[in-house]
């Protein structure tokens, strides 16, 4: 995970269209994509035709199958883009040097960053749909399943184990397990994912309220989990690190 504290990242034109466009006029299949996205985004994936997308974008029914054989086959693409969209951020790749990250940062303040990059994904309106999609689609396709445990969990989780477990290796927080830690760091998020998950469609995103709420939790774990005397000292926990 390359960290920034940039937020107004936005997908590329090269991310959302499927492959196969050319020059600047949207083809064909380019179109059946981004329309399928909003009515699967709207509607839900299981109330959304390949019919009803033909006729949205404006084209035969029987041409729509011209380029996606199936509704599991726009699902496909979506985790497609999906996936584009998190390799060009480096949101899983991780770093290098965790004693450099601490020092640099201080130990509270990378934890909050990584806890909130995530969310970055949402500040683009395109990604918001991908990501609503993708969230509800995990109950019509095993792969969505596979790769939401694997990108938005398994590997942030093992990130956090990293870098916890250096805190707790130089005393900074107390001498629990690392992925014990990591579980409960990471518990809001999770039971954000799942609420959302189980929310209307159509519901607006509350991306300030859910960054300010996991800021809040990030503290709440720090005083919580640091040993006594750095748990309301976060610049002598920073000292402690470098030193």
């Amino acid at each position: 995970m390359i960290l920034t504290s940039d937020a107004s990242m936005k997908i590329t034109n090269r991310e959302v269209p499927a492959a196969g466009s050319a020059g600047g006029t949207e083809s064909n299949r380019d179109a059946i994509f981004r329309t399928a996205l909003r009515l699967f985004s709207g509607h839900g994936y299981e109330n959304v035709s390949m019919r009803q997308i033909a006729s949205a974008v404006g084209i035969k029914a029987s041409s729509i199958y011209n380029h996606f054989s199936s509704k599991a086959e726009l699902l496909d693409e979506v985790v497609r883009v999906f996936r584009a969209a998190l390799a060009a951020r480096a949101m899983n790749e991780g770093f290098d040097d965790v004693d450099a990250q601490l020092a640099g940062r201080g130990p509270r303040a990378l934890l909050i960053e990584i806890m909130l990059a995530p969310l970055r994904l949402l500040d683009d309106p395109d990604l918001t749909d991908i990501v609503r999609v993708v969230t509800r689609g995990q109950y019509h396709h095993e792969g969505i399943r596979v790769f939401l445990l694997e990108e938005m969990f398994r590997k942030p989780q093992a990130l956090l184990v990293r870098v916890l477990a250096a805190l707790v290796t130089r005393g900074i927080l107390a001498d629990y397990p690392a992925p014990f830690l990591a579980a409960e760091l990471q518990a809001v998020l999770t039971a954000n994912f799942y609420q959302r998950s189980l929310e209307p469609d159509r519901r607006e995103v509350d991306n300030a309220g859910t960054r300010l709420a996991m800021q809040k939790h990030v503290e709440f774990f720090w005083r919580a989990a640091a040993k006594s005397g750095d748990s309301h000292k976060p610049e002598e926990a920073n000292e402690n690190w470098k030193s």
